[in-house]
């Protein structure tokens, strides 16, 4: 009974596998195989530039790892480890067969080996330099360090520095020793002795004396210049400084000479209120006195004591009081007119504050450029030497069967491409 039941699962185990197939160690196979491509591709990209021993270990790592996975992973055990092992191991021999063979049969071709990048190092002219600004207005300076990469000169004649590349590296930045396993250029003759390399740097030096200028930021509103080594955007609040400092200077000037002649209507307005009032109390005394006179008359009249001299005083009163109003009428419209031409000063001055508060606004917003170029003794060139610089060199086959060769900067200057 017992050996029938372990018959059984043998025979489950078995329909298992036979309806899994193949299927889970090609995938782990395949799988394999990409891993290893992908591991040597990215060791052979810089900044890794992973030795060629190590990476040969490392894809054999990667080669058995894959195998203990599939081992693990499928119901063959250590069978079918071995089964992913070899596909991975077998799709890479046919893709190198395939590289090393081209288009025609029992031929290797001569560029197969190349396609795996290289470290190459083309010579270069490298030259450096200071080059110092004085502003003759501030008496201040400033220092720029240039680092050019030149290409040597292939011909009779001069180098031109024109066609140099600025690099963003000092002198100190450099490495003094090359990359292991990496191959070399030929020396070019043009830049081979100390002779050759001292007149480039002397024209280095001319170059420079022509084409090196420091702009400066300038404000000719203000009369303002920035020193050398000056951030814009701090000229930029010295120049909002100076201007706020100067609007306020001339907002004062001008609020001292309308206060001034505020300070006349003022007056004027303050007095001719006060005569307004003792005109007003006038009127009223006046009319009161002019009843008083008219009740008189009347109660002379009825006790028959009628006198001309009443009544002359009466109307002599009223004449007065008239008088008087036309007075009052006077000083309210003098008043009406003072109150208009303070209204006047007072927005003719706000006017004048927006004014200036614009100019001077504008004034500080007024920033041009000016260029400061160096004296001859100015530039001194630190060095000027031959370098190597790094490059990742392909080798392929194109279609018409020629070997040709792709180089990319190590350090992103530029792409070249050679025959």
């Amino acid at each position: 009974m017992l050996a029938a039941r372990r018959q059984g699962q043998s025979v489950s185990a078995g329909a298992n596998a036979a309806r899994t197939g193949a299927s889970d160690v090609l995938a782990l196979g395949f799988g394999t195989a990409t891993g290893m491509w992908a591991l040597g591709y990215a060791c052979r990209l810089p900044p890794a530039v992973v030795p060629s021993w190590l990476l040969l270990a490392l894809l054999l790592v990667c080669l058995l790892a894959g195998g203990f996975v599939a081992g693990r992973c499928t119901r063959r055990g250590w069978r079918g480890g071995l089964y992913a092992t070899l596909l991975a191991a077998t799709l890479n021999l046919l893709i190198l067969g395939s590289l090393l063979g081209g288009d025609q049969p029992n031929r290797v071709v001569p560029a197969a080996l190349w396609w795996i990048p290289g470290s190459f190092c083309v010579a270069a002219v490298l030259g450096a330099a200071t080059v110092r600004f004085v502003d003759a207005q501030s008496k201040e300076s400033a220092e720029r360090e240039v680092v050019l990469l030149l290409d040597p000169p292939t011909g009779l004649g001069s180098a031109r520095w024109d066609d140099a590349t600025p690099i963003s590296l000092s002198v100190n930045d450099l490495e003094t020793e090359p990359e292991a396993e990496a191959a070399f250029g030929d020396v070019p003759p043009s830049a081979n002795s100390a002779s050759e390399l001292a007149a480039l740097g002397k024209a280095l030096g001319d170059w420079l004396y022509r084409t090196q200028t420091l702009e400066l930021p300038a404000n000719p509103a203000l009369d303002l210049s920035a020193a050398p080594g000056e951030e814009r955007h701090a000229f930029q609040r010295r120049c909002e400084d100076a201007a706020r400092a100067r609007r306020d200077d001339e907002l004062a000037r001008a609020r001292e000479r309308y206060e001034k002649e505020r300070d006349r209507l003022d007056e004027k307005l303050a007095r001719a209120e006060r005569e307004l009032r003792q005109a007003q109390a006038a009127v009223e005394e006046r009319k009161r006195a002019t009843w008083v006179n008219i009740g008189e008359s009347v109660i002379a009249t009825i006790l028959g004591r009628r006198s001309t001299r009443m009544v002359s005083g009466a109307l002599s009163k009223q004449r007065m009081v008239s008088e008087a109003q036309k007075k009052i009428e006077d000083l309210q419209q003098a008043i009406a007119d003072l109150k208009e031409q303070i209204q006047k000063v007072e927005e003719e001055f706000q006017a004048v504050a927006q004014q200036i508060t614009d100019r001077w606004a504008t004034a500080s917003q007024q920033i041009e450029t000016r260029k400061l170029s160096p004296r001859r003794n100015d530039v001194q060139v630190t060095l000027c030497a031959l370098a190597w610089e790094p490059f990742w060199e392909f080798q392929y086959v194109d279609a018409q069967g020629l070997t040709r060769q792709w180089r990319v900067s190590a350090w992103a200057r530029q792409e070249r491409s050679a025959r």
